[in-house]
């Protein structure tokens, strides 16, 4: 297992998520990161600060994207869990396995595929609350924290937003989701703007979408672990 040392670089990438932090059109907040939580948990992922994951580890807590629509794991702060806790990693070095990186108010989750999911290895996969399956992104992680800075994130969410849906989320923590019903996945949720919605907590709502998921014929999110 490679040491804190040797996972830091002398170009690593966090410039480069400045930059595009700073060019966002909409809002995005990184929390602050515990620096020797952060250095825990770059030993626990293997990564390095030059690629884009590690630099989120190292310098943030997590990230909350457009009020918090969307939220990037990092080495934890507050509410934000930690990405090796979430990934069950923080007892020892890599395991095998999808990686979860981030998910969204609404349920859904983004994994870097270990190559046991639809899509390529090392590309990232998106969990739909819509679909209850994967769905490949033909990405990288670094270009998907880029997407996610651009007006390309609204257009992924397309019509699963509804009027007044930034006020509705700025009451809700990354521990916390929205959950909609009828849900999503049926015929009668495909408008969220007609849905009531609730709070819950975050791994309450995908603990009701991966048993639905398993009803309905579709894995869930319980993908191989080698």
């Amino acid at each position: 297992m490679r040491s804190f040392a040797q996972l830091t670089s002398s170009d690593p990438a966090w410039p480069v998520v400045i930059d595009w932090v700073g060019a966002s059109p909409h809002p995005v907040e990184m929390l602050p990161a515990n620096p020797e939580r952060a250095e825990a948990c770059l030993v626990s992922l293997q990564v390095t600060d030059a690629s884009v994951l590690g630099a989120l580890v190292m310098n943030t807590g997590g990230v909350l994207i457009d009020h918090g629509w969307l939220r990037l794991l990092g080495s934890g702060n507050g509410a934000m869990i930690a990405i090796d806790e979430a990934n069950g990693r923080s007892k020892g070095g890599p395991t095998p396995g999808p990686l979860l990186v981030g998910h969204d108010v609404i349920g859904g989750r983004f994994v870097i595929n270990d190559g046991s999911l639809p899509g390529e290895p090392a590309e990232m996969v998106f969990w739909s609350p819509h679909e209850l399956d994967w769905t490949p992104l033909e990405a990288g992680h670094s270009s998907f924290v880029h997407m996610a800075c651009t007006e390309r994130l609204g257009v992924f969410y397309g019509g699963t937003r509804w009027p007044g849906w930034e006020s509705d989320i700025s009451k809700v923590d990354g521990s916390h989701a929205i959950s909609l019903y009828p849900p999503l996945f049926t015929v009668e949720g495909r408008d969220p703007a007609a849905a009531s919605k609730s709070i819950v907590l975050w791994d309450e709502l995908t603990r009701f979408h991966d048993e639905a998921a398993r009803q309905l014929g579709s894995k869930g999110f319980d993908p191989p672990t080698s």
